[in-house]
């Protein structure tokens, strides 16, 4: 299906109609399973310019199962040739690890599934437009190269608990004055998604020095600091080893890790 909007395609950047798509992928369905019957989205304001202290404000509550509904997130030729093959070249490698298996993945395998993760948290973005923070031109690198863009971290663990996701945007106003929209090299996101049992991890800003600000070290090593096992853009050895399956409180401290740093990225 698709809807006509004013909006110019986020991956192409070409004005027209948007298609529905599943944001996982139609393959991933029988994996995506949600108790929840509604969709609840939430937002967060810093209570004055550049205070960690934040407040939380309901956005919008959609009936339905989360997993199984539809976004409009990109136009239909993004979606059935560039995203769609991202789709068809991950179902083989993703299928074994959500359902309870680690098999070992060479690096090609690891950057297929990584690219698969961070599409799937673009398409997740626009479940809430407000909270959209990853910059145009990491979209168009994805479409056009089938590649991770940089200033990405992928991590995964094995998960033991209902399918569920948690998106967060924030920004941060070094540099800027109170009355300065926030630019994209300001933006980052935090997202948790799981399938089956198996639980991803991304984070993503839109510049070097924020993203190393807050990764702080190696990629690899925030991911064992969070207790995952990074695939992208650094991979461990193993990804069986030491990994005990994660609950949904375990996926709710993942994106608890930043704490305060919680507010949108507009000001």
């Amino acid at each position: 299906m698709t809807q006509t909007s004013s909006k110019r395609c986020p991956f192409c950047d070409q004005p027209g109609r948007l298609s529905r798509e599943h944001p996982f992928g139609r393959w991933a369905l029988p994996y995506a399973r949600m108790i929840e019957p509604k969709t609840t989205h939430y937002t967060t304001r810093p209570v004055s310019y550049g205070s960690r202290r934040h407040h939380l404000r309901k956005n919008r509550v959609r009936d339905g199962n989360p997993a199984r509904q539809q976004i409009h997130s990109a136009c239909g030729k993004c979606n059935n040739i560039h995203l769609g093959r991202i789709q068809d070249d991950v179902k083989q490698i993703c299928l074994p690890f959500v359902r309870g298996q680690f098999p070992h993945l060479g690096g090609p395998e690891r950057m297929t599934l990584a690219t698969w993760a961070i599409m799937v948290t673009m398409n997740l973005e626009f479940w809430d437009p407000e909270t959209v923070a990853v910059p145009r031109f990491q979209r168009e690198h994805l479409r056009n190269t089938q590649s991770p863009p940089p200033n990405w971290y992928v991590g995964i663990r094995r998960y033991d608990g209902d399918c569920t996701f948690y998106h967060r945007a924030f920004g941060t106003p070094v540099g800027l004055q109170p009355t300065e929209a926030v630019p994209e090299t300001h933006k980052a996101q935090t997202t948790v998604f799981t399938l089956g049992k198996t639980l991803f991890h991304t984070f993503s800003a839109g510049s070097d020095w924020l993203f190393d600000q807050f990764i702080n070290g190696a990629p690899a090593d925030y991911g064992d600091r969070l207790g995952l096992r990074s695939i992208w853009p650094e991979a461990r050895p193993s990804l069986a080893a030491s990994l005990s399956p994660i609950s949904a409180d375990g996926a709710l401290s993942i994106i608890d890790h930043f704490g305060g740093l919680r507010f949108s990225p507009s000001p």
